[in-house]
């Protein structure tokens, strides 16, 4: 028997792997356009959802920091699937959003660039007009139509869409900014309002870049996905999306609600009112109402829990700064010297 008749499987499976995949990418080759699109939409927005939902327990721990209380070390399942689920279906949207856009651009494109030719093949016919007259309205049209490919194509264009992507970022990271630079009587109702109409601007103008330079649909959706899942992350770690996302689901952020819980081994129960911080699969983390204490109380005590359908909702006043107050080096046998 010789040495090549004895080949080692582990040679044969890089083979197999590899066929596999050259036969996976002819076959989704040969799908139609509308097909393939779906396909990588549904898989990126899985890859969205899930990179957001592992990151939301560092989301957790700095939403607990900024607002004082314990960071819940405990699983928060819900709130991770709450936001996979949201993520998929906001990054979904927006990509569909964004084709849509790039769809009617490119469309709008083609129809200029016939009325373009339309123009110049009726001026070049018109016998009353001089030649030397004709020539200059070609040539004006011509430099119209360069000039506005050269612009929305240029550099320039891409920079004023990734401005707006970190102005909106900005915004988010930094919302009493936003606060003291808006304009009197303008239309934006807060930080996140301005965020959101930022993006979609940002997106628009994304999108006739793209169309200019005539990128393919699968790089233009790559690139645009790129930058909307770097903004999703952003917004996970602001203090207002993420307090603003526990409030909706009603995990948390602050909203008002009152908790019935039993206090010792005879049943004796208790009600407190407070603010709902977050709800996590072993405690409810509450703001006490009257003393504006931070109050745990473990999940299996629990018998009620009753809030609004349009609760009110607070925050601790309390800044990220202050944590600094605790950090000291100069600790000796666990006394502070002097």
């Amino acid at each position: 028997m010789t040495q090549n008749d004895v080949a080692p499987s582990s040679n044969r499976h890089p083979d197999l792997l590899t066929h596999l995949a050259l036969k996976a990418i002819r076959f989704f080759a040969s799908l139609p356009t509308s097909i393939q699109w779906t396909i990588l939409t549904i898989l990126k927005s899985i890859l969205a959802s899930s990179i957001l939902s592992l990151l939301a327990i560092y989301a957790t721990a700095a939403f607990a920091i900024r607002n004082g209380f314990r960071v819940p070390v405990e699983n928060t399942p819900f709130i991770q699937f709450a936001i996979a689920l949201g993520t998929f279906v906001s990054f979904a949207g927006t990509i569909a959003t964004f084709t849509l856009l790039i769809v009617i651009i490119d469309n709008i494109e083609t129809q200029f660039e016939m009325g373009f030719r339309l123009l110049r093949k009726t001026i070049g016919t018109l016998k009353p007009v001089s030649y030397k007259s004709r020539s200059r309205a070609v040539k004006t049209i011509e430099i119209a139509q360069w000039a506005t490919k050269t612009i929305f194509g240029s550099r320039f264009t891409l920079l004023i869409a990734l401005l707006g992507f970190v102005s909106s970022a900005a915004t988010l990271i930094f919302p009493k900014t936003f606060t003291y630079l808006a304009i009197p009587g303008s239309s934006f109702i807060g930080p996140i309002d301005f965020a959101g109409k930022m993006f979609l601007a940002s997106i628009c103008t994304l999108a006739i870049w793209c169309v200019t330079n005539e990128l393919t649909w699968i790089a233009a959706q790559a690139f645009a996905a790129l930058i909307i899942l770097l903004f999703m992350v952003i917004g996970l770690f602001t203090n207002d999306v993420y307090g603003s996302f526990l409030r909706i689901v009603r995990f948390g952020g602050g909203i008002e609600a009152s908790l019935t819980f039993v206090t010792n081994d005879k049943g004796q129960e208790q009600a407190i009112v407070g603010n709902l911080l977050i709800l996590t699969t072993t405690h409810a983390i509450l703001l006490e109402k009257e003393r504006h204490d931070i109050v745990e109380i473990p999940s299996k005590n629990i018998t009620m829990f009753r809030y609004s359908s349009d609760p009110a909702w607070e925050l601790p006043n309390y800044i990220t700064t202050k944590q600094l107050k605790y950090i000291d080096l100069d600790i000796i046998h666990g006394t502070r010297s002097p």
